[in-house]
């Protein structure tokens, strides 16, 4: 017997290296042609769009109240608010497709847009 690899052995495991990349290649295309997500504001009826991509820090003033928003590392959040429960600043940080934080008394909405990421979690 010889010892060694031979010219069929040597094509069938291209073969296979191969289909195993064409297989990882068609997975990871997706996560390159999703839309980004963005950042709805909406304040007082009216509604503007911000990129996540980029760190950015608003101030809004509705019905009386001032909100500090805060774009930073892919994440929006109320940074500070004069409103009486402050519920919108201990909402925390949203990133995710459908994510919301509200302020109520100020009239002000914060929504995630974009190209679902799929499932948070599967149970059964």
């Amino acid at each position: 017997m010889s010892k060694g690899l031979k010219k069929g052995d040597i094509v069938i495991i291209s073969g296979v290296l191969l289909l195993a990349l064409t297989v990882f290649l068609a997975f990871l295309i997706p996560y390159f042609t999703r839309e980004a997500a963005m950042l709805e504001i909406s304040c007082n009826g009216e509604k503007t769009a911000c990129s996540l991509d980029r760190d950015k820090e608003l101030t809004l003033e509705s019905n009386g109240y001032t909100l500090s928003i805060c774009i930073k590392n892919g994440y929006a959040y109320v940074e500070s608010s004069d409103c009486p429960d402050r519920t919108c600043v201990h909402t925390g940080k949203i990133n995710r497709c459908g994510q919301l934080i509200a302020c109520v008394p100020s009239g002000v909405t914060l929504r995630i847009t974009g190209e679902e990421e799929g499932y948070d979690f599967v149970a059964g």
